[in-house]
């Protein structure tokens, strides 16, 4: 996924964290102090990016609401209609900016908790654009509620007694510890999987265009079309349909 990540260059540090975290992740991340030339023309070149781009991540603070430059990307991305994520850094509201008002945001008073957050939503986000079905990513989805606990955890954390309704500290402690986990196997399993799978798909499609496929090679591609329906079955569907017809043409 193209990612252009959005801040004022008073937070760059922490930018430069987020990009790096993303960039494992395996997203394509514009971040303008690694790209950017000298003499090259900042904002067209930035808008450019913002063109290219699938997501932009603002890091929304005080820094960013005085910034001049982070407003005219917002509002560029918006008038393009970008997905826009902010992940916000302070207490400062999204209700004072005018593109980011009626947007849902990620909270990244603490790191952890925040890059989490914004990495799963990234990869459910390349899942759902790539209408991936696998039980996996299915599961992924599902345990997206549990990222509420996060919030959850971090009011416990700061109760004197260290408990509220849903538990102990400890207890969202051991949570957070198995969402970590399962959002690693994502990332270094699951979507490599479905890449890969995605890859093989166009590659039989491809082949199919061109015409001429022996029977040897239609009944492998049905093989794995039965093999990986899960995957997406709309698609799936249809590239099979394809090739029972071929094959119906050859036995006639």
């Amino acid at each position: 996924m193209k990612i252009l990540i959005s801040h004022s260059w008073q937070d760059k540090s922490l930018a430069t964290r987020i990009f790096e975290d993303l960039k494992k992740d395996g997203h394509e991340i514009w971040f303008d102090i690694m790209q950017l030339l000298p003499g090259d023309p900042i904002q067209s070149k930035i808008d450019q990016h913002i063109t290219n781009s699938d997501v932009i991540v603002v890091l929304w603070s005080k820094n960013a609401l005085n910034s001049h430059g982070v407003y005219a990307e917002i509002e560029t991305a918006s008038k393009l209609k970008k997905r826009i994520i902010p992940v916000q850094l302070d207490e400062t509201t999204l209700s004072q900016n005018f593109y980011l008002n009626d947007l849902l945001g990620i909270p990244m008073q603490e790191y952890e908790v925040g890059s989490l957050l914004l990495r799963r939503a990234l990869t459910i986000l390349m899942a759902s654009e790539m209408g991936i079905k696998t039980n996996l990513v299915d599961q992924a989805i599902g345990n997206i509620t549990d990222l509420g606990g996060f919030l959850n955890y971090i009011n416990t954390y700061r109760l004197q007694n260290n408990q509220n309704d849903d538990g102990y500290k400890e207890d969202w402690i051991q949570r957070i510890t198995d969402l970590f986990q399962k959002n690693d196997q994502i990332r270094t399993t699951t979507m490599p999987q479905a890449q890969n799978t995605m890859k093989e798909m166009e590659s039989i499609m491809a082949k199919l265009e061109h015409g001429n496929a022996s029977m040897h090679e239609l009944n492998s591609w049905l093989a794995w079309c039965d093999r990986n329906y899960d995957f997406h079955p709309s698609m799936v569907q249809k590239m099979k349909n394809f090739i029972l017809k071929d094959i119906q043409k050859l036995k006639s």
